[in-house]
């Protein structure tokens, strides 16, 4: 028992004393090391470092100690070889540094860090300016549709950013709520449901349009826009037509001999009978044949021989009275005047009697007038 305790402390003396004294190794075959190198593999296979994900890699125990540095490893995360030097990891696949989670501290202005991610979002701690170009330019996608309330973002003459309700600018409609400083130019376009407009000056350069007045109603060719009220509300209205028709003398006949018997009166002597529409004769009275359909005015002027009392002068269309007057003088040579205006078609005929306690009629004023209005 003794021998075999000593046989063991002697090999374990024997390879202390081998390792403090041989300080260069060989592995893979009989040759002495280079002087500068500690371990030579002579091997064909290549030397296999530790390997692990990224995340076992950052529970390694060489965070926050500089002793560790030099520790080299193959991170199956990456693909890349990577060495520790004092506070990181350097990966010799593109010779960059990657950040240790555990050292990024803070974010500031405009800026916050979380679990080693710098992300948007904070607040600014001092004036900041983000300047672009017409070649690199801003842009932001995806926004959310916003209402006519929302509040929105305007610049000032300095650039800087602020906010405007969009309550204040709906108060002014699409133009808002301001003084213009220049013509207002519309494009053809239309200014719809306007409540009042209010013009320092009344001149219009171009052509009006007023396509329903204040009633609602359309005009129509020929109305007219007339004020409906004392406010100066417009509205249109269709003015009366007249014809414009002036009356022209058409015939004109008067008694040459006077006669004391008959009550058909016959106008002897036709001074203007240009359209031959005079005909008759002593017994049956004259009779005038209308020409031209329209309207006519017939005036008669008659002398009586001798009433005794009451007396009347007609004219007749067609046989029936149209137009009477009444006298009550019984003296001879007593006048009475009447007259007709109406429409009358061709061919009607139109005639003149006298009744009541007179027999015959006088040469003197006797006549009968016709005016066709044209």
């Amino acid at each position: 028992m003794k021998k075999n305790l000593f046989s063991i402390c002697a090999v374990l003396l024997t390879l202390l004393f081998s390792v403090s004294i041989q300080s260069q190794m060989t592995i893979g075959g009989k040759k002495i090391p280079e002087p500068f190198s500690v371990l030579e593999l002579l091997n064909k296979g290549g030397l296999r470092l530790p390997q692990m994900t990224t995340d076992e890699r950052n529970a390694f125990e060489v965070q926050n100690n500089e002793n560790g540095d030099g520790l080299t490893i193959y991170n199956k995360s990456t693909g890349c070889v990577e060495y520790w030097t004092k506070t990181r990891w350097i990966s010799l696949c593109d010779n960059t540094s990657q950040i240790n989670p555990d050292l990024l501290i803070s974010a500031n202005n405009g800026l916050t860090a979380s679990n080693g991610n710098v992300q948007f979002g904070g607040s600014l701690t001092k004036a900041s300016v983000l300047t672009t170009t017409s070649d690199f330019t801003l842009a932001i996608k995806g926004l959310q549709t916003g209402v006519l309330t929302d509040n929105v973002l305007v610049t000032d003459k300095n650039g800087i950013l602020k906010t405007v309700s969009g309550a204040t600018l709906s108060a002014g409609d699409n133009l808002g709520n301001h003084t213009a400083a220049s013509n207002l130019e519309m494009s053809a376009y239309n200014i719809n449901n306007a409540a009042n407009i209010t013009a320092t000056e009344k001149t219009i350069t171009q052509t009006v349009q007023i396509n329903k007045g204040t009633d609602g109603s359309a005009p129509s060719p020929g109305s007219v826009a007339t004020s409906a009220d004392s406010l100066g509300n417009i509205v249109w209205k269709t003015p009366l037509t007249l014809d414009a028709k002036i009356p022209k003398l058409v015939a004109l006949a008067k008694v040459g001999v006077s006669r004391t018997t008959g009550k058909k009166v016959h106008f002897d002597t036709t001074v203007i009978n240009p359209e031959n529409a005079f005909s008759g004769d002593i017994t049956n009275g004259s009779i005038y044949t209308v020409q031209n359909v329209g309207l006519h005015q017939f005036f008669v002027n008659l002398t009586v021989y001798t009433p005794s009392s009451n007396w009347y002068l007609r004219i007749l269309k067609n046989d029936v009275p149209i137009a009477a007057m009444d006298a009550s003088s019984s003296a001879a040579g007593a006048s009475a005047v009447v007259f007709a205006i109406d429409d009358f078609a061709k061919g009607d005929k139109i005639s003149v009697d006298i009744g009541g306690t007179t027999n015959g009629y006088k040469a003197e004023l006797t006549k009968i007038t016709i005016f066709r209005f044209e």
